[in-house]
C-alpha cells in the first residue's frame, strides 16, 4: 500500500487540513481527511470561522445528509492525564463506507484539566472539535481499526447508549438540528480517575 499526503493551512478560516491517500493496486482505497481548528500554533475548538468553512462536516449537516448512523461510540478520560482531557465521538456508516470523528477537549468553554471528581458529569460538545473522515472502496468491507490505520481501536470506546443514555434515535433527533451547540453528557465514573 502507497500513502499520498497533502497538508493545507488556511489562515482566515482558522484552518488546517490533512489528506491522505491509500493506494492498492494503482487504485485509490481509502481517503482520509482531518480537518483541525488551527491559528497559528494554537488550537481554536469552537473558532466561528472553522465551524462557517467546515459547515458541510459538523455533526448536524453529516446527521442530515445521511441519516442515523448505524453504530455511535464515544471515549473520553476523568483521569489525570498531562494536558487537557479529550473526547472522541464516532460515527459509523459502514454501508456508505464512511467515519466521521468529532475529537476535542471536554467542556464547552476553556479545556479542562483533569482529574475530575467523583460524581462529576463530562461534556462532551461535537461543534468544539476537529474532524476526522474516512472513506473508503465500496468493494472492501472494513472494520474501523482497518479503515483508520489502527488510529482507532472500538475497543477503548463505549457505545453511545451506554455512554450517555441517549439511544442512536434519540442522539440523531437531538443533534440534527442546524447550528446545534448541544454538549452530550456522560458520568465521569464511566472513564476512569
Amino acid at each position: 500500500m502507497m500513502d499520498y499526503g497533502i497538508d493545507s493551512n488556511i489562515p482566515q478560516y482558522s484552518l488546517r487540513i490533512y489528506q491522505d491517500y491509500f493506494v492498492i493496486d494503482e487504485t485509490i482505497d481509502t481517503i482520509s481527511i482531518r480537518a483541525v481548528p488551527e491559528r497559528g500554533e494554537e488550537f481554536v475548538y469552537g473558532d466561528a470561522q472553522f465551524v462557517k468553512a467546515l459547515k458541510s462536516y459538523m455533526l448536524p449537516q453529516v446527521l442530515t445528509v445521511y441519516g442515523q448512523p448505524s453504530q455511535v461510540f464515544l471515549r473520553t478520560h476523568a483521569g489525570d492525564l498531562p494536558g487537557w482531557l479529550p473526547f472522541s465521538l464516532l460515527l459509523a456508516y459502514p454501508v456508505q463506507r464512511i467515519l466521521v470523528e468529532y475529537d476535542g477537549p471536554i467542556g464547552e468553554e476553556e479545556k479542562h484539566y483533569g482529574p475530575l471528581e467523583e460524581g462529576e458529569v463530562i461534556r462532551v460538545c461535537p461543534w468544539r472539535s476537529e474532524i476526522n473522515l474516512w472513506l473508503w472502496s465500496p468493494d472492501n468491507a472494513r472494520t474501523i481499526a482497518r479503515v483508520t490505520g489502527g488510529y482507532i481501536d472500538v475497543g477503548d470506546y463505549r457505545s453511545l447508549e451506554e455512554a450517555t443514555g441517549l439511544s442512536i434515535e434519540q442522539f440523531y433527533q437531538t443533534f440534527s438540528q442546524p447550528d446545534n451547540q448541544t454538549c452530550l453528557e456522560t458520568p465521569a465514573d464511566l472513564w476512569g480517575g
